[in-house]
C-alpha cells in the first residue's frame, strides 16, 4: 500500500533513516520505501 499526496501527486509517504517524508519517486528503491504493509 502506498501513499500519494493530495497538495503534491507526484510524491509519496517514504520512509528514510526512520522518518516519514514525503518524496517524489523516481528509483526501484524508492518504490520499496514508500510500500506499507497492513498487519493485523
Amino acid at each position: 500500500m502506498s501513499f500519494r499526496s493530495v497538495n503534491h501527486p507526484d510524491r509519496y509517504v517514504r520512509h528514510f533513516d526512520y522518518l516519514l517524508r514525503l518524496d517524489p519517486i523516481s528509483t526501484a528503491t524508492g518504490r520499496a520505501d514508500a510500500t506499507f504493509r497492513m498487519v493485523a
